[in-house]
């Protein structure tokens, strides 16, 4: 949240303000990347995820998840991260306008009753 709100105000005048804003601009491409990272791991990995050593390392992506169910459950753990990043991005860029952050928030409850059924 705090990336997005340093994101309105981005700076270039002293070095301190550069600073500020490269590192808000490179930590909001991490959070934007990570599921998509993730993601594309656990999906190359899902043959192997079962494995002892591959649950001690990454079992928390997807802790509670019925691997059975086939490779569309883990979006669960993707769409976990997109929800946090989304409401982030809703609380920080649309502060003015309370309707459009009902409606934002909303769309991702419908999302995920869809991706749930």
């Amino acid at each position: 949240m705090s990336c997005c709100i340093h994101l309105q105000f981005l700076a270039w005048g002293s070095l301190g303000e550069v600073v500020q804003s490269l590192s808000a601009l490179g930590f909001t491409a991490l959070i934007i990347s990570a599921p998509l990272f993730v993601g594309i791991y656990l999906n190359s990995m899902f043959d192997y995820l079962q494995n002892e050593e591959v649950v001690e390392k990454y079992g928390q992506f997807y802790v509670g998840l019925n691997l059975e169910q086939g490779r569309l459950v883990l979006l669960q753990s993707v769409w976990f991260m997109v929800r946090r990043l989304a409401l982030a991005l809703t609380v920080v860029f649309l502060n003015e306008t309370v309707i459009w952050q009902l409606s934002a928030i909303t769309f991702q409850v419908i999302l995920q009753v869809i991706i749930l059924g």
